[in-house]
């Protein structure tokens, strides 16, 4: 049982960490969308920012119920 908790623990830090990645993607393809191409890339890029939020709020929950069984 030790092991299986050990392997869930795991699965849950890497799923939080694909999370960060992508939103830390996600900021920085903001950032230079705005440099380059202005204000319609910038806001496009704020709707899929908002869209990987809920995404990654997903994944992080489901993680913590990995965590937690």
């Amino acid at each position: 049982m030790v092991a299986g908790r050990a392997v869930r623990d795991r699965a849950a830090l890497a799923v939080m960490a694909v999370a960060a990645v992508a939103a830390a993607a996600v900021a920085r393809a903001r950032v230079q969308a705005g440099r380059v191409l202005g204000e319609k890339a910038v806001m496009a890029a704020a709707v899929l920012s908002a869209e990987l939020a809920v995404v990654s709020a997903l994944l992080i929950q489901a993680a913590e119920m990995l965590v937690l069984e």
